[in-house]
């Protein structure tokens, strides 16, 4: 069983190209984490006003699911004849895509320099979380994990582009040192960081990080999907043949204690 984003959706790709098909004889927990959307999918702030979505909050010694709107008073998906032209024309002609990624980099460009400069004002995605953040979310998946029962749990950690460059800055971050802690207070978990990776494969093949994506687009194309799943049956055969996988370690990551 899969658990992820639009990354293991395989967004863009034929089914046969996804991480996913490439794993699927494998029958264990498989859980992708996305620092760069995950932590800020549980800010109301981050939505519509009237969006009516879940959220976790404190209650007690746990948490509660609650909704900022009540139902009745949502937002009905009710698209304008503009909306569903201009969604038809996204959908069915590429050069529309081509032309408003084009026009967003040059205006991006021109307010914040080059690309290089950009990604370095960006700064890492891995530690945009608070304590509070972490919490919520461990507590999540601690949830998922009793639901797996007996079976193994593999925890993935997925950089982006602003990730891949702090790491090559020589940056830190603390999130791969608060997942390790949490995934060791399980005998069936493991957990893995994709950034070490990314960087060990482009350094030996010289490729930019832009070459394992979509063009036009941040998720992964067939060369990135073929890396993560080639990463991920290696730490498949590790778990196999050892009761405990070590979590990869590399220059962009520093090992903090978090108590969840």
């Amino acid at each position: 069983m899969v658990l992820g984003d639009s990354f293991i959706e395989g967004y863009g790709l034929d089914a046969e190209d996804r991480v996913t098909n490439f794993l699927e004889a494998r029958t264990d927990v498989l859980l992708f984490i996305l620092p760069a959307n995950d932590f800020e999918d549980n800010d109301p702030q981050e939505f519509p006003a009237k969006s009516y979505r879940p959220f976790l909050r404190p209650q007690g010694e746990g948490y509660e699911v609650y909704y900022t709107v009540p139902w009745e008073r949502r937002v009905r998906d009710e698209r304008r004849l503009s909306t569903v032209i201009k969604n038809t024309i996204d959908n069915h002609l590429y050069l529309a895509n081509v032309l408003r990624w084009a026009t967003s980099e040059v205006k991006g460009g021109v307010k914040a320099g080059t690309k290089e400069q950009r990604l370095a004002l960006n700064g890492s995605d891995y530690d945009r979380h608070s304590p509070a953040d972490f919490r919520v979310m461990t507590y999540a998946l601690d949830q998922l994990v009793r639901a797996a029962g007996e079976r193994r749990v593999f925890m993935v950690t997925i950089p982006t582009e602003n990730d891949f460059a702090a790491a090559r800055r020589g940056e830190t971050s603390r999130l791969v040192g608060e997942m390790t802690a949490f995934a060791a207070r399980y005998p069936n978990v493991r957990y893995g960081d994709l950034l070490p990776d990314f960087l060990d494969d482009a350094g030996t093949s010289g490729q930019s990080f832009t070459d394992y994506l979509l063009e036009c687009d941040n998720h992964w194309g067939k060369l990135g999907n073929k890396l993560v799943a080639d990463r991920l049956e290696r730490w498949f055969l590790a778990a196999d043949d050892s009761a405990v996988v070590t979590p990869r370690s590399g220059p962009a990551h520093e090992s903090v204690q978090s108590t969840p």
